[in-house]
């Protein structure tokens, strides 16, 4: 394959649908393979087999072929494919934002999304001692008490 496909077989229907996908179907018939937890325990030799067909096929005849059988799997993309991804661009699921130290940066948003709270923005984290003043006034920390820990150099 051109790239990397992730998958998972959990269900009898999921096994199923790969080992109809790479031609193994008469391995669906060993007795050491019929439950998950035989999969588990014995399935290596198989999982080699199939591995070994996938492997010669594109990235995405594998995805539509295991998807044809209804086994769960997605193509396996870096970082820099990741914005590109149709479900990552619709979702909004990347921000950009200014750093004032860093500079413009790409951040994910987080993944629910519920009402508008996919409205908010998504700020870097504050500078040491940006919001000192206002969390030690809120704290009932007065003014002239504030200037003496800072001069003192108990806050920033």
């Amino acid at each position: 394959a051109d790239g990397h496909v992730a998958m998972i077989t959990v269900t009898d229907k999921q096994w199923r649908g790969l080992m109809v996908s790479v031609g193994l179907e008469d391995e669906l018939e060993a007795p050491d393979l019929q439950s998950l937890k035989d999969r588990m325990r014995n399935g290596g030799r198989v999982m080699r087999m199939a591995a070994d067909v996938l492997r010669t096929m594109s990235t995405s005849e594998v995805v539509e072929r295991l998807h044809r059988q209804d086994v769960p799997c997605g193509p396996v993309v870096s970082l820099a494919e990741l914005r590109e991804q149709p479900q990552i661009a619709a979702m909004g699921a990347i921000e950009e934002y200014d750093h004032p130290v860093l500079g413009r940066l790409a951040q994910p948003r987080p993944s629910a999304q519920f009402g508008d709270a996919g409205d908010v923005d998504i700020l870097p984290a504050p500078m040491p001692g940006q919001d000192t003043d206002a969390v030690l006034a809120d704290a009932g920390v007065a003014s002239d008490e504030l200037s003496s820990l800072r001069a003192e150099g108990i806050v920033a």
